[in-house]
């Protein structure tokens, strides 16, 4: 029996080589930059590529998009590189996180104001808390990115699911950058959360903090006080240790509310220039329903007689510049503070009522 030929063995020069997969660039090359922080390195790479069909895929273990990683750097450069490539500003992570929130969890206010120039959700919550960007933000401490949410009209009342605001997580964190933020520009802290506790309950471990919130506290009673009786003084100085001047009572009564009806033109001419609000005297306003509960007027029954019009707009006529421009004022006190209000930084006002 003849013996079987041996079949030689091919070298390893000589095998067949195996078919090369096209690597993913997106997944293989740009996350792995990301997360090692490289940003730059990963900006440029991407500006390398053609539009690419993988733009808008997910890591594996949160589900962030190279979108949700230019959000995360702060880049504003990176982030248009990426909306220059296609990606989608409206994808949100395993969490429920969108890009907002997670430039407002890392402070990058530019990066915020970018993303919500281009549509992006801003009251966006995420799944397992109910964060929004405001309450990331507030919690952080950082406060630039919170100006930029608030001035883009975020919720400041919007809450978690455990009925938290973002001034109660910045106070349970301690943040009195943050919560002095907060107390100048929304002074009640009255809100509370599902345990009923307020953001002064949640200081209680931060002794400075809880001291200037209790300050704050007594600095809005002693203003509304002295709106009330009249005193000029009293709540000029409030004022000056930056009390807003729309705070509310119980009844919902701002130091305006109370200038108006105590006929004080002084007064109110005083918290118009420190930006109080008129809108708040109108006839839809807290004010203006229980006058109405009363079958009284805002406009013409009870201090917006023609006379007080008259002197309240001519009297802030002092504060304005050179030149006039004569302005039809109606017999509404919201309207005649408004135009005061106008005054104060525009023009003298010749009013005729």
């Amino acid at each position: 029996m003849a013996p079987k030929k041996r079949t030689p063995t091919l070298g390893p020069e000589k095998l067949p080589k195996p078919e090369q997969k096209d690597e993913d660039p997106i997944n293989s090359i740009l996350f792995t930059l990301c997360r090692q922080d490289e940003f730059k390195k990963a900006e440029d790479k991407l500006r390398s590529f053609p539009v690419p069909e993988g733009v808008n895929a997910r890591e594996p273990t949160f589900g962030w998009t190279l979108m949700h990683y230019a959000a995360h750097s702060g880049m504003p450069a990176f982030v248009n590189t990426v909306l220059e490539k296609n990606g989608r500003i409206d994808v949100v992570c395993e969490q429920g996180n969108n890009m907002v929130s997670i430039a407002a969890r890392g402070g990058h206010a530019e990066a915020i104001e970018l993303l919500i120039s281009r549509k992006a959700e801003i009251d966006c919550r995420n799944k397992e808390h109910g964060f929004t960007p405001l309450i990331w933000a507030g919690s952080y401490g950082h406060v630039k990115a919170t100006e930029s949410l608030l001035e883009a009209s975020a919720d400041f009342h919007a809450v978690d699911y455990q009925g938290r605001s973002a001034v109660m997580w910045a106070a349970r964190h301690g943040h009195l950058d943050m919560v002095n933020f907060f107390l100048r520009r929304y002074p009640d802290l009255s809100q509370r959360d599902h345990e009923g506790l307020t953001a002064l309950d949640h200081a209680r471990e931060h002794l400075e903090l809880r001291a200037a919130m209790v300050m704050a506290e007594e600095l809005k009673r002693r203003m509304l006080d002295a709106s009330q009786r009249d005193d000029y003084d009293e709540v000029s100085l409030a004022l000056e240790n930056s009390c807003h001047p729309d705070v509310k009572d119980e009844f919902g009564w701002t130091p305006l509310c109370w200038a108006a009806m105590n006929d004080s033109v002084e007064l109110a001419r005083l918290l118009v220039r420190h930006g109080a609000s008129p809108e708040l005297l109108g006839e839809n306003s807290e004010l203006g329903r229980q006058l109405a509960a009363k079958h009284r007027s805002v406009g013409n029954v009870l201090w917006a007689q023609r006379r007080w019009s008259r002197q309240l707009v001519n009297s802030a006529a002092y504060e304005g510049t050179e030149g006039a421009e004569a302005i039809m004022i109606g017999t509404h006190v919201d309207r005649v503070l408004q135009h005061a209000c106008a005054c104060v930084v525009s023009y003298p006002i010749f009013a005729e009522v």
